[in-house]
């Protein structure tokens, strides 16, 4: 638990392949994801 801790307080980046495992585990798309951080980054 603890990488997924330091990914939440931005003091990690992830690779692709964590990120893929991460939307799998999720159960959405990793493009879905990414949109939808962008999208907040922007407001």
């Amino acid at each position: 638990m603890r990488y997924i801790s330091l990914l939440e307080n931005c003091r990690n980046q992830p690779t692709l392949d964590t990120l893929i495992r991460i939307s799998s585990a999720l159960g959405e798309p990793l493009s879905q994801i990414i949109l939808e951080a962008e999208e907040e980054v922007q407001i």
